[in-house]
């Protein structure tokens, strides 16, 4: 169960997953230097309904972060000879300690296809490597068609294992793949879960308990409805006017 306060509406979740497991959001984690890849994990988050409290520098990644989530989202610019944005690489020493078997991942980042043409967007294949014997689901893989290169050891059987951007010779192409890649983890996640109802397991649900009309929290609510549609997960919506007592709002969570 979480609780969290927005202004001054009180706002309680609660979502179950897999064996009753207790799953919250997708969060996004990125690594960067002169703050593109940031600008763009928080452009993701945006297509994915993730809110900005759900985005985070992975230099402040740990265990228990990594637990609060069953989507994690990665993400890393591409540096001298093919190599990580400094900070994943103790970022990859945390991840490697979690347990990532019931979670699925989903990488992008973003290079130079002009002077780097021969390394592009390496850091997701550094990324995929690193984490493919973690028991993770990949998924967004991207089809190469479209991009100018030589080599990169993100492409994996013809595809890349995540999403590659390029902002310094195709930013106008930036918009257009972030939201085609976005759709895509969504319908990639829906498919996961109707695998998982068809084997008998549960359909994952959010309960959302609102109370009042506060705006921030009715816009954060209604995004998370909205990714719980799309990605094939129940929701439930509760609401309470700002009167209600505090007993009966802990009498529904009990339930």
């Amino acid at each position: 169960m979480g609780i969290s306060y927005f202004f001054k509406t009180l706002y309680l979740c609660s979502v179950t997953f897999k064996n009753k497991s207790k799953m919250n959001k997708i969060g996004v984690f990125y690594g960067s230097t002169t703050g593109t890849t940031e600008e763009l994990a928080r452009r993701i988050a945006e297509k994915l309904d993730v809110p900005s409290a759900d985005v985070f520098d992975v230099s402040k990644l740990t265990e228990a972060l990594v637990n609060e989530y069953d989507v994690l989202v990665l993400g890393s610019s591409t540096w001298g000879a093919g190599e990580l944005q400094d900070d994943w690489y103790d970022g990859v020493k945390v991840l490697k300690k979690c347990d990532l078997s019931h979670k699925s991942v989903a990488l992008f980042g973003c290079g130079d296809s002009d002077s780097y043409s021969d390394t592009f967007c390496d850091a997701i294949g550094i990324l995929y490597e690193d984490l493919k014997d973690t028991h993770c689901k990949f998924c967004g893989a991207t089809d190469t068609a479209g991009y100018t290169f030589d080599s990169s050891i993100a492409v994996v059987d013809g595809k890349f294992v995540g999403l590659p951007l390029d902002e310094v010779n195709e930013d106008s192409k930036t918009d257009e793949r972030i939201s085609a890649w976005a759709e895509q983890v969504k319908q990639e996640i829906a498919a996961e879960v109707a695998e998982i109802v068809a084997r008998g397991g549960k359909r994952p649900h959010l309960a959302a308990i609102l109370v009042g009309h506060d705006g921030g929290s009715e816009t954060y609510v209604a995004a998370k409805v909205k990714a719980c549609e799309v990605c094939g997960f129940k929701s439930s919506l509760i609401r309470y006017e700002s009167d209600v007592t505090e007993e009966e709002l802990l009498a529904k969570v009990r339930e």
